[in-house]
């Protein structure tokens, strides 16, 4: 690809040397750098691309993008930008031809409950007839492909790359897990986004952060830097909890254009709630009592279904039938049925996160009101797909919930 076709839309200060060049590869790892290449510079949190510029160029690479003084000579072109890590993202779009521009890209952010939505949303577009692909914690995945997660969210160039893979494959529409490090460290702001969603906010990744309000702030920026203008001449949409705090306060900075809101206990465009029947114990002669699981998880998945693109056939009690439906994927880690003959009291395992809300036995997910006609409920597997290292913003573990009579 031409150099300068190449730079297209990179904020570029200057340029040293020859801009008639043929790139054949882009890295930002000297180690990976080939014949005829451009090597990115980035500063990262334990070591400073610029140090590794003449090991990369002794590797071949031909040009160099960089954003501090580094020691030039006409063995390759140096390309000075504003910032090294915002012109990787800009460089991998247009090196794999603006891949999220051609599919639909739905990108869930929140303490908890990214992983579960994921795996709900992937099963409704794929009962609908779309082609689903999914990057997020547990691994990447799309039709018979299916790749262990490096990170929530990859590095800018690795996600266009990823995401140009994806395309090539087939897939009509992606879902993503977007986490907060991605967003402070400008790792997503080259993808064209269809529609974004605000789980909630609890006290996490604090050690990166620092504080509650500057973890809000980067979750907010997806929203107003990423989600505040069209796609392929529709209006992007944003999707928000208002069962959390910060998502009410969201809701009320961002204002209603593209806003549909969710929720259980407030009153938001779309509400829902999840029933499961707990019989009473064995040899009692009593009715089944009905215990409503309070989960946003199904609502927040079922905004986005209802806001997102029209099915290619119309799904039936999706909350049923994408737990069933061929090729299906259910989100890993612990989980429980509720169903006859079974215990009456259960008590969900620990997690690494602690619950925005505190509900019995957990949160329920593929449970919406007449889906659950075998008499049980799958509890959700939050506990199981929450990263270890989350664990460190923590004193002490979480609270356990319970069933109980």
């Amino acid at each position: 690809m031409d150099l300068l076709d190449l730079l297209e839309n990179v904020d570029v200060l200057e340029v040293h040397g020859t801009r008639a060049r043929e790139i054949e590869g882009i890295c930002y790892d000297s180690r990976r750098c080939g014949e005829d290449s451009l090597f990115v510079a980035v500063r990262g949190a334990r070591f400073d691309g610029h140090l590794f510029v003449p090991e990369a160029v002794r590797r071949g690479a031909r040009a160099v993008v960089y954003d501090r003084e580094i020691a030039r000579h006409a063995g390759y072109t140096a390309v000075r930008v504003r910032d090294s890590r915002r012109a990787l993202g800009v460089l991998g779009r247009n090196f794999f031809g603006n891949p999220s521009g051609s599919i639909g890209l739905v990108g869930v952010t929140g303490t908890n409950g990214k992983t579960t939505v994921t795996y709900l949303l992937e099963s409704i577009l794929r009962e609908a007839g779309h082609e689903p692909g999914v990057i997020g914690t547990v691994n990447y995945r799309w039709g018979s492909t299916l790749t262990a997660a490096s990170h929530t969210t990859p590095e800018s160039f690795e996600l266009q790359r990823l995401l140009a893979e994806i395309r090539d494959a087939g897939v009509t529409h992606v879902v993503m897990e977007v986490s907060s490090h991605a967003l402070e460290l400008r790792r997503v702001e080259d993808c064209a986004f269809d529609l974004g969603v605000f789980m909630n906010l609890s006290q996490d990744h604090l050690d990166f952060h620092g504080t509650m309000e500057a973890y809000y702030a980067s979750k907010k920026r997806f929203f107003t830097d990423l989600l505040a203008g069209e796609k392929n001449g529709r209006p992007q949409g944003r999707i928000i909890n208002l069962d959390d705090p910060w998502g009410r306060r969201l809701a009320g900075e961002l204002g209603a254009k593209g806003l549909t809101t969710f929720g259980i206990d407030s009153i938001a465009f779309v509400q829902a709630g999840t029933w499961s029947t707990i019989p009473a114990r064995p040899g009692r002669r009593s009715k089944p009592r009905q215990a409503r699981f309070r989960s946003g998880r199904p609502s927040s998945a079922s905004s986005t279904s209802r806001t997102s693109w029209p099915p290619r056939r119309r799904p039936a009690t999706w909350g049923s039938r994408c737990r069933r439906s061929s090729g299906a994927s259910r989100p890993p880690g612990p989980s429980r049925d509720v169903s006859r003959g079974s215990a009456r009291r259960a008590s969900p395992p620990s997690s690494s996160t602690t619950p925005t809300r505190r509900t019995p036995c957990g949160e329920c997910c593929g449970t919406l009101p007449g889906s659950a006609r075998d008499g049980s409920s799958p509890s959700s597997a939050a506990a199981g797909t929450a990263t270890a290292g989350s664990a460190r913003s923590w004193a002490g573990p979480p609270p356990r919930g319970a069933i109980s009579s």
